[in-house]
């Protein structure tokens, strides 16, 4: 199940449990020693800096699960007054009197993947925004890929009827974002049931793929998908989808509107309609459930386009995620 762990920074005595809680967390997924000690000095160092500077902000912290990665993301996200020098701020010695005194810098490095951004209130989004973005991955690997998933179930519901799919095999890449119909649990039994469809036969074609999770569907309330397949060395992507999953593909050279089928997965009418795009390497994709507000528009901001997938999905979801639905944002470069 895909969720994502929130801790409140407003006081120093956050600090240690942030970083107690990350620990333990990091723990449960497997990580051992030393990465479990540079995740607990990432959440400290991280805290100390919201503490010091905004005063009051978030550690989220997100396990990521897919057919063949494991990830742990951590993100600092506080709305104080930003960081005008993000340079300085990365520089080696610049600390915070309140931190570890590593600074960010050592942060970075101690990073497999590492981003921030300080977003300044302007006529659209009325409220500043500092976002900072570690990934630790539990083993090492070639990545020809950056993406980003974030996920959380209705307030209120143990279950989250959001759920990802994804397998990275060298330069392709198999993406699929589903969302069962409904909410709690009878949502999540329809998503994970496509999901586990998925891992056994993702190297199918997309036509197969969506007509077998249909009649996979068939005793539950159904679900609405959207599935892509990328190939960098063929600099090619296909995509098909049924129902509200909105699927945009930002930087594109040649335009791209994937476009889904009406209905849902479940109901045996589908008519499944796959379409085929070149893919160039500034492409980003970016697929989100209903659970998120359409209204963003990204073209207002040049810098976050070129950010790393994890702060583009996080500045989405800050501002557009709906607080009555579960809501879920895939990100992928």
């Amino acid at each position: 199940m895909h969720t994502f762990y929130e801790f409140i920074v407003d006081g120093e005595h956050q600090i240690s449990f942030a970083r107690e809680e990350a620990k333990s967390i990091a723990k449960k997924f497997g990580f051992g020693n030393p990465k479990l000690e540079e995740i607990a000095i990432i959440v400290s160092e991280l805290a100390s800096n919201i503490h010091k500077y905004a005063g009051a902000g978030k550690i989220i912290i997100v396990p990521f699960v897919s057919a063949n990665l494991k990830a742990l993301d951590i993100y600092s996200v506080d709305h104080g007054p930003g960081i005008e020098d993000i340079n300085r701020v990365l520089q080696d010695g610049y600390t915070t009197k309140t931190s570890l005194g590593i600074g960010l810098g050592a942060v970075k490095r101690m990073s497999d993947e590492f981003d921030i951004y300080s977003f300044f209130k302007d006529s659209l989004i009325n409220k500043n925004i500092t976002i900072i973005f570690s990934r630790k991955y539990l083993k090492d690997s070639e990545k020809h890929y950056k993406f980003a998933f974030l996920s959380r179930a209705l307030k209120g519901e143990d279950y989250n009827g959001d759920a990802l799919f994804l397998n990275i095999e060298g330069k392709k890449l198999t993406a699929a974002l589903i969302d069962g119909i409904g909410h709690g649990e009878i949502a999540y039994t329809a998503s994970y049931r496509a999901i586990n469809y998925l891992i056994k036969n993702y190297e199918k074609n997309l036509d197969d793929i969506l007509q077998d999770i249909d009649k996979e569907l068939n005793h539950t309330f159904g679900a609405v998908a959207s599935i892509i397949k990328i190939d960098k060395q063929k600099r090619k992507m296909i995509h098909a989808g049924v129902g509200n999953i909105s699927a945009r593909v930002l930087n594109a050279v040649n335009k791209i509107n994937p476009i889904s089928t009406n209905g849902y997965l479940g109901s045996n009418k589908i008519k499944i309609k796959t379409e085929e795009y070149d893919w160039s390497p500034n492409n980003i994709i970016i697929m989100t459930s209903d659970g998120i507000r359409e209204k963003w528009n990204l073209s207002y901001y040049n810098e976050l386009m070129a950010k790393h997938p994890a702060i583009i999905a996080q500045f989405i979801f800050q501002f557009f995620a709906k607080p009555n639905d579960d809501a879920s944002i895939f990100v992928i470069t």
